[in-house]
């Protein structure tokens, strides 16, 4: 670069004469405009929701977006009016205690069956398939369920709740009575309260003022 005073040919770059110490004048360098940095494209998102319409044409007809599951039906189930025990609808004795819930009365029989109670001038008759059995009335509030329920047999007056207890060993049947009101008579006998007193085929045991036949089976 040319010294303007002493004509020096200077190094290019250079910012004063190196002979005479005058500053070196450059022209401007022109300015140059620099573009503002572009930003990075916009990448799309891996998943897209599908728009609400599009959930709504995919979901089965009839039923709701947030429709509940359908929750299987019970089937019907016959109550014992005994025990209260669901049994199925189709028993014909109730599967805890045995009474018939087919509205005829009776208890079911089993194999240890010995005998049965038959009301003087016809009734339920109530089957003797356990070795003690109570005879009297159900009282739900007690949780009293006897075996023998004769609360509920019109013409069965003055039957206590605990009335008395039919018992069997290996030889015999016994009759108790459990204190009751009305007491228990074997052919008219009364039986003292706590006593077992024996009974055998054909005896008639009035419970209060209902009296029934002992059939034992041989």
């Amino acid at each position: 670069m040319q010294c303007s005073k002493c004509g020096l040919d200077n190094i290019h770059g250079a910012m004063y004469c190196e002979d005479c110490g005058t500053p070196l004048r450059t022209k401007e360098a022109p300015i140059v405009s620099v573009p503002p940095p572009q930003q990075p494209p916009m990448r799309e998102p891996r998943y897209q929701a599908p728009p609400p319409q599009q959930y709504q044409e995919q979901m089965p007809q009839g039923r709701g977006r947030f429709a509940p599951p359908t929750m299987p039906v019970r089937p019907p189930v016959l109550v014992c009016p005994r025990c209260r025990k669901e049994n199925v609808q189709s028993a014909v004795y109730c599967g805890g205690c045995g009474i018939s819930l087919t509205g005829k009365g009776g208890i079911a029989t089993s194999s240890k069956c010995y005998g049965k109670l038959v009301p003087l001038g016809g009734g339920p008759e109530y089957h003797l398939d356990r070795d003690k059995m109570l005879i009297g009335r159900k009282s739900e509030g007690d949780q009293l369920f006897p075996e023998i329920d004769l609360g509920d047999v019109d013409n069965a007056t003055g039957i206590s709740r605990k009335h008395a207890l039919v018992v069997r060993d290996e030889l015999h049947t016994f009759v108790e009575d459990l204190g009751s009101a009305n007491g228990t008579f074997v052919n008219e006998s009364k039986v003292e309260e706590g006593v077992q007193h024996p009974v055998n085929d054909g005896d008639t045991i009035r419970f209060g003022g209902y009296s029934m036949v002992l059939r034992l089976m041989k």
